[in-house]
């Protein structure tokens, strides 16, 4: 059987021939050569990842073939095939991402207009005592005709448009409406809001004005909407009409606070957040 001589086998090659059960001797430990025979030797360049090629120069040892490793070049193994991604893939993605990103900054800003309400809420009752303040001090009308011209005003308020009725309850102004109209500035179709009852807070407090759909609420900006700018708790999203009708209040101006009050809701489609108008029955 013939034997092989490889040179330049250190100590750690020997020990994976070794492990891998690869008979072999060691012939010169200065050079690190080895003598394996024939028969093993394919299974050592497996083993290595290499060709076995003849060397330039004989061996100087009887009976043995000179040989030299040539190492292989490592061939790449090919990557695994992906599925291709879609289009829709991609849009799902983007979807996903920006939906995340959206529902993340809305909630931000929720929070962010809820406090900025609160504090208008706060600042608009002080204003109120001051505009109340001013009118009363450049008032020079009596006490006696005073309260004439405000019974008429109110005898008056009751045949104003869309009011049912209207009374007093403690320190506040209650005033029933028909069913209430608003116009969707997109699509130029009616829908009908429904019957309110606005409550106007003489003092100033509490937003001083709120209005409840006495027929239908609806999910909209938020849950439990009562026109397409009116909170659940009666609240106005903040608007134009929202400081005028606090200092007419603040003034005693009732019967065009009102009618602001009524516009309000029938201006709602042409709102910012006139969109959800089409959540309300249509009016044919």
């Amino acid at each position: 059987m013939t034997k092989l001589s490889f040179p330049d086998f250190d100590e750690a090659e020997r020990q994976r021939l070794t492990g891998a059960g690869i008979p072999f001797r060691l012939l010169d430990k200065k050079t690190g050569t080895i003598i394996i025979d024939t028969e093993h030797l394919q299974s050592m360049l497996e083993l290595l990842g290499a060709n076995a090629v003849q060397a330039d120069e004989a061996s100087k040892y009887e009976g043995i073939i000179a040989m030299r490793l040539d190492v292989k070049t490592p061939v790449p193994e090919p990557e695994p095939r992906r599925a291709p991604i879609t289009n829709s893939d991609e849009r799902a993605r983007y979807v996903k991402v920006c939906s995340k990103r959206i529902e993340k900054l809305t909630k931000q800003a929720e929070k962010a207009a809820e406090k900025l309400r609160k504090k208008l809420f706060t600042a608009t009752t002080r204003m109120f005592g001051v505009w109340r303040k001013e009118v009363f001090a450049a008032d020079e009308t009596e006490t006696a005709q005073r309260r004439e011209r405000l019974a008429a005003e109110f005898e008056s308020l009751k045949s104003a448009p869309h009011v049912e009725s209207l009374f007093v309850v403690g320190n506040t102004l209650v005033v029933r409406t028909d069913a209430l109209v608003a116009n969707d500035s997109k699509t130029n179709f009616d829908h009908e809001i429904g019957r309110f009852t606005i409550l106007i807070d003489l003092r100033g407090k509490n937003g001083v004005v709120r209005w409840f759909n006495r027929d239908k609420r609806v999910d909209g900006f938020k849950p439990g909407m009562n026109a397409p700018n009116v909170y659940a708790d009666g609240t106005a999203c903040l608007g134009d009409t929202v400081q005028p009708m606090a200092e007419l209040t603040a003034r005693l101006e009732l019967t065009v606070v009102v009618d602001l009050a009524i516009q309000h809701i029938e201006n709602s489609g042409s709102s910012e957040l006139g969109g959800f108008v089409s959540l309300w029955p249509r009016r044919w």
